[in-house]
């Protein structure tokens, strides 16, 4: 590619002006600079003549590069046409701590994803009001989703990690040769992220990305190499989550590089820092379009040394947290820091992407601080909103009542049923049984047959005793809908009073076509012999396979908002002739699809 007039003639100035490096002088010390060049300035062009052939290329989060130079050298190239900033390397280390205590993993998952003995952190992130039941119950897996972990790597043998991808990743610097974990943090983040009885989204898949050496630091040179890496490497377009446990004062090219990555369409969830300190001195945790997360305690207080501040968006869990441990494969432990909130947190946003794939990282956000609850943390001194998936069964209450019922809860009915079945008082089972069979829905099923058929609506007391059979079991929604059909006011009124045209109705409503000259005299033939009649030959209209089709779709229509899929579709069609119509409904509204889309649609 032809470079550009312009570069080319600055090329040649810069030959002119800078001419080649200082010679470093004997006692010259050298050390890691970052150089950033001026904006509409190639890297690619400009960094192996500037910095030497064996300079680190940066050019996807900014336009520079990582070299050894001596202190000469880089104050020469301060004067340089092309450099907006030359800073020497700093350090950046890990934002938690670990108190090693080695014991079984915590918690069961039940495969309806609601997890009994949670630990308190994933506990409180779905209870809507920042309270502690004993369990958890995500919106749904994050599956579908990336999620990097830029820390200090992934010790892999960890049980946590068991049933999820976990990718190969990357080291970054002389200190972090592969993505292995030899300090802990990293997997401790991780498994707060998707670990099997530890994460908040366990089905994503995971890029560990060390940065950090086994004492827990690093340099700054390191995390935009690996921030350089992402937005290289990554499928524009694919959700993904970016989380990054670690900080160092305050450096604009660092802030630069992250905002890029956010421009590249990634959210970004930063640890505060992990000291008493405002939030706003040190980077990138500063940087607006990143979500910046402090830590909160089990009663809900500002944690001990957490930074605060306006640069902070939202606290979450982070002291005696429960975390893996990368003593051994079954090895937790309990630790403190802004790293472990901020793992939280890149599992909420994660479980927000399975839902909204397309989302931009600013979407992510405010659907995030939408999910908080607000004014909950004693002692903030910043943004006073507590990281959670709200209450999960508030989404699933709202979307079965529209569903079932045609209508809303109240608050009241709203509040009563997602206690009961947040708390385990009911099972989501029950409960859509209770409503499948309750008066309000079963009236909306006996009126729609009145319609159908009679084309008026129910009389009270009609009305009343269908509703009273379905109720008790008496009788099937098939048999009810036979009995209309096969009704006098239905025969004579409305179906031509003849078993021609009453037949030929029956195909036209129950199986949306007219009828094959065969199957037309069959059915006359039952309807007019004594032996059978109209009652009989409704029902086994009303349950023939084709009709038991055309119920299911529309369920799926209803309640999936979707066709059936091939293998779905047989399996239902044969079990509504067992089971019924309203134990189909409940199952169908059980199923974790209809669960996670109750979350999208509420």
């Amino acid at each position: 590619m032809r470079l550009p007039r312009i570069l080319l003639a600055m090329l040649a100035t810069f030959a002119l002006v800078v001419g080649f490096m200082p010679t470093a002088h004997a006692d010259d010390i050298t050390a890691t600079y970052i150089v950033e060049l001026k904006a509409g300035v190639s890297a690619q062009a400009v960094i192996p003549t500037l910095l030497g052939s064996d300079a680190k290329i940066l050019d996807k989060v900014i336009s520079g590069g990582i070299a050894t130079l001596t202190a000469s050298q880089a104050k020469a190239l301060e004067s340089n046409p092309y450099v907006k900033s030359v800073r020497q390397d700093t350090q950046v280390s890990t934002s938690a701590t670990r108190a090693v205590k080695a014991k079984a993993s915590t918690g069961t998952v039940s495969a309806s994803a609601i997890q009994t003995n949670a630990p308190w952190d994933l506990d409180i992130l779905d209870s809507g009001n920042a309270t502690l039941d004993g369990r958890y119950t995500a919106a749904n897996d994050g599956n579908g989703v990336t999620v990097y972990v830029v820390d200090t790597g992934l010790y892999r043998a960890s049980a946590q990690f068991a049933n999820i991808t976990v990718a190969a990743g990357s080291g970054f610097g002389v200190a972090n040769p592969d993505s292995s974990d030899c300090d802990g943090q990293g997997t401790a983040v991780a498994s707060l992220i998707a670990g099997s009885t530890l994460g908040a989204a366990k089905g994503v898949t995971l890029i560990p990305l060390r940065v950090l050496d086994c004492d827990g630091s690093g340099f700054a040179s390191d995390l935009l190499s690996a921030l350089d890496y992402i937005v290289a490497n990554h499928t524009a377009g694919t959700p993904a989550v970016v989380v990054i446990g670690l900080g160092t004062d305050a450096m604009t090219d660092l802030d630069t590089a992250v905002q890029n990555v956010i421009n590249a369409g990634l959210t970004v969830v930063v640890a505060a820092d992990f000291s008493p300190v405002d939030a706003c001195l040190s980077s990138p945790g500063r940087v607006p379009g990143a979500i910046t997360v402090a830590a909160s305690n089990s009663s809900n207080g500002e944690a001990t040394d957490t930074s605060y501040g306006s640069c902070i968006d939202l606290y979450a869990p982070g002291q005696d947290v429960s975390i893996a441990d990368i003593t051994g494969s079954t090895s937790t432990a309990t630790g403190s820091g802004t790293a472990y909130s901020a793992g939280l947190v890149a599992g909420i946003a994660a479980q927000v992407l399975h839902a909204n794939p397309s989302w931009t990282p600013a979407q992510v956000w405010t659907k995030i601080s939408a999910l908080a609850v607000s004014g909950k943390i004693t002692g903030a001194r910043s943004a006073n909103k507590l990281a959670g998936v709200g209450s999960t069964y508030d989404s699933f209450v709202k979307a079965s009542f529209q569903d079932f019922l045609g209508r809303q809860p109240t608050s009241s009915e709203l509040a009563a049923q997602s206690n009961a079945l947040s708390s385990g008082t009911v099972s989501v089972s029950s409960y859509l049984d209770k409503l499948s069979r309750s008066d309000e829905w079963l009236s909306a099923i006996v009126t729609k047959m009145y319609q159908d058929t009679l084309q008026r609506g129910p009389d009270p007391v009609g009305l009343a005793g269908w509703v009273s059979a379905l109720k008790s079991g008496q009788w099937s929604v098939a048999q009810v809908a036979s009995f209309f059909y096969a009704s006098d006011e239905y025969y004579k009124v409305y179906a031509g009073n003849s078993a021609s045209s009453w037949v030929t109705l029956l195909y036209q409503k129950l199986l949306n076509r007219n009828p094959d000259p065969l199957g037309l005299a069959q059915w006359i033939n039952q309807t007019n012999n004594p032996q059978y009649g109209r009652s009989w030959v409704a029902y086994n209209f009303y349950q023939s396979q084709e009709s038991r089709m055309r119920r299911v779709e529309a369920l799926y229509q209803t309640l999936l908002f979707r066709e059936p899929d091939p293998t779905g579709w047989p399996f239902w069609t044969g079990t509504v002739l067992q089971t019924g119509d309203l134990v189909l409904a409940t199952q169908i509204a059980g199923s974790q699809e209809y669960w996670e889309k109750a979350h999208v649609r509420y």
